[in-house]
């Protein structure tokens, strides 16, 4: 019998939430995450779930040590987030949160690209669903643009998935060469990941959503792009600069923020910086920490914005410039917080510590790697030093006089997510046993005192830092600029070059309104000036020819006198003739004149015929190819952004894929 397909216990539950309410609500929703929990647990390395698709063979279980790792954690922290959660009064907000967890394991243990892409869009789909319930003019925009990102990012990974099958006929998921396909896969990939550059949509959306989507949202999109690494791109050195970018660029925004939820955001960002560059690393200590820490941060970060929900739905605050004075009142939270921000941080005897030396070692070999995620450590030191005292133990006597702890469902999921932070880095060779090279704490040397005793230095010099520049890292109600607002000047110029566009077109269609008449007012002078010209030709050839000279050309009877000369030689015979008018010579005027009166006659209807087709043609098409394009323009110009922007991704998918099916022969231009 086939082991139950991880997906299925989170898909087929959701279809009875809507039919229950209350205590039956929330004992259901944490036996669904029960079962899927235990279902993972039961799981054996295997593949099944084999069947066949539109041609291809799809599997949809492959189970081996890294997607059973991945798998595990995953199960772990979603059981704790509907416990957490389970009380919210929203039927919308559970099914998109079972749908989130599903899809992502369906992706884990996805056993072909084709599979994994569609669960890919699924989770993408479901994510964004876990914004929009959160029914306000801010996230309903933060939703659709982190929509479109991740349409993007898919459209291009099935871009890249269609030109590794055209390739080699195969979808199977494994370390790729650097092609086109492997290039676009990686974009695709690092849309998911939040590479810099393209990362926006997570500050954006993360923050926007309530306060319990925010803890599903931390835990699988980002985590899902970094197994797909895993899978795809292991080993190679701009993935591993790029996460080391991530990391240093991630903990810089992070310090400058005063929305807690976005300074947790920008955090993702930076701590998923460090199990790229770990991946990009390669070698067992590279991938073993980078999955390490992908298994460390789900348990804090997932922590972390638990802490934070909770003082959110205590207080009503969620800005650091009007928290703190939680610490008497709710200590159980504000403990889980501190243990939650010493794991990110990396401070031993927590989990963090464990992954990010195993990351370090790894690094050794690459020094500029290194430096940078190291100086990401001491940000990271520093950014919660702000977190913790602004958000949690500065005195505010307004929320303390009216606070209280959090409600025991969501004091559960906190502590259990603590301990375990603090058991992985306590007893660490119990959870490294399940890395895909087993590496022990013998072979990663991760609790030796020298590496220790760096973190302590690197806490200690984050400290005085932090303390030195106090007043720019304290809470502010300045804005901060991302990427994003040169995204967005860049939209406005699109705007403008509608709006000039649309500028041009009503100048036509203005033209056209003074050019039309006046075309049309020159049709009777032309028609007059036709006429009079082709009568005119007419006239002189008919003078010619009645007015020529019709005396004889009598010789006298002596000879003596020299006959006369006709005063039009062009008219006279070559040879001797005794009148001008009869015989060959008037026949040569009769058919000269007939050929003048036809070519004048050809001459008037030509004149006629190029006034109404070529002049009236030309301006009636004038005309009509100016209301056309007004017509055709006029509804681009919406002066939504958005708009533009599904445009231009519209057009650029289809370019992307006419230039490919064009590169592989699909297409001839011949």
């Amino acid at each position: 019998m086939p082991a139950i397909l991880p997906a299925l216990p989170f898909l087929i539950g959701s279809i009875p939430v809507p039919f229950l309410r209350g205590r039956a609500r929330q004992a259901y929703l944490v036996l669904i995450a029960a079962l899927g929990l235990l279902n993972v647990f039961m799981l054996k390395t295997q593949t099944s779930w084999v069947t066949e698709w539109i041609g291809f063979e799809i599997t949809l279980l492959h189970a081996d040590r890294i997607s059973l790792l991945v798998g595990y954690i995953f199960v772990i922290i979603g059981f704790f987030a509907i416990m957490y959660t389970m009380k919210v009064d929203n039927t919308w907000h559970h099914m998109a949160a079972l749908w989130y967890v599903g899809s992502a394991m369906g992706a884990v243990f996805a056993g072909d690209m084709l599979s994994l892409y569609l669960w890919w869009e699924l989770m993408a789909v479901a994510s964004a669903g876990l914004i929009f319930i959160n029914d306000n003019p801010r996230s309903l925009q933060a939703a659709y643009r982190y929509l479109l990102m991740h349409i993007i990012g898919g459209a291009i990974f099935i871009g890249g998935i269609f030109v590794h099958y055209m390739n080699t006929g195969s979808l199977a998921i494994g370390p790729m060469d650097g092609d086109l396909a492997f290039a676009l896969i990686l974009f695709g990939v690092g849309m998911n990941s939040a590479f810099v550059l393209i990362h926006t949509w997570l500050p954006d959306a993360y923050p926007s959503a309530k306060f319990t989507g925010s803890v599903f949202l931390s835990v699988y999109t980002t985590k899902t792009a970094v197994y797909a690494l895993v899978r795809f791109a292991p080993g190679w050195d701009f993935v591993a600069y790029m996460g080391a970018t991530m990391a240093v660029f991630g903990v810089t925004m992070a310090l400058i923020q005063s929305n807690p939820r976005k300074l947790l955001s920008y955090h993702i960002v930076s701590q998923v910086g460090y199990m790229v560059a770990a991946i990009g690393l390669g070698g067992a200590l590279g991938i073993d920490g980078g999955l390490m820490h992908l298994f460390n941060h789900i348990l804090y970060k997932a922590l972390l914005f638990m802490t934070l929900g909770a003082v959110i739905y205590r207080t009503g605050k969620d800005n650091l410039t009007e928290m703190g004075g939680v610490a008497r009142k709710m200590p159980i939270t504000t403990i889980a917080a501190i243990v939650a921000a010493l794991s990110i941080a990396g401070a031993p005897g927590f989990n963090g510590f464990i992954s990010k030396s195993l990351i370090f070692t790894a690094a050794e070999a690459n020094l500029t790697i290194e430096l940078m995620l190291e100086l990401a450590a001491v940000g990271t030191f520093m950014s919660f030093y702000k977190f913790i005292y602004f958000g949690f133990l500065r005195p505010n006597k307004e929320i303390e006089a009216t606070v209280t702890e959090a409600p025991i469902h969501m004091t559960i999921a906190m502590g259990a997510t603590a301990a375990l932070c603090f058991a992985v880095g306590v007893v660490p060779s119990f959870f490294t046993q399940y890395l895909p090279f087993a590496l022990t704490a013998a072979q990663a040397d991760f609790l030796n005192w020298a590496r220790i005793a760096g973190t302590m230095q690197i806490m200690i010099v984050s400290g005085v830092l932090y303390f030195a520049f106090l007043k720019i890292f304290a809470p502010h109600k300045r804005l901060t600029f991302d990427f994003d607002w040169i995204y967005a000047q860049a939209g406005k110029g699109l705007q403008l070059v509608a709006e000039g566009f649309s500028w041009t077109n009503n100048t036509l269609e203005k033209g056209s309104g003074y050019l039309v008449p006046a075309f049309m007012s020159m049709r009777r002078p032309v028609a007059k000036v036709n006429a009079i010209a082709a009568r005119f030709l007419f006239a002189l050839f008919v003078d010619i020819w009645l007015f020529r000279p019709i005396t004889p050309a009598v010789a006298p009877p002596d000879g003596t006198q020299k006959a006369d000369e006709p005063e039009h030689e062009f008219l006279a015979s070559s040879g001797e003739i005794d009148y001008v008018e009869g015989g060959s010579g008037l026949r040569f005027f009769d058919s000269m004149v007939g050929l003048v009166s036809r070519i004048g006659d050809f001459l008037s209807h030509f004149s006629a015929e190029f006034d109404r087709r070529v002049i009236d043609g030309f301006v009636n098409g004038l005309a009509w190819v100016t209301m056309k394009a007004g017509t055709s323009i006029k509804p681009i110009q919406t002066g939504d952004v958005q708009n533009y922007g599904t445009v231009m991704v519209g057009g650029a998918f289809v370019i992307i894929v006419f230039v490919v099916m064009v590169f592989y022969g699909v297409i001839r231009l011949t």
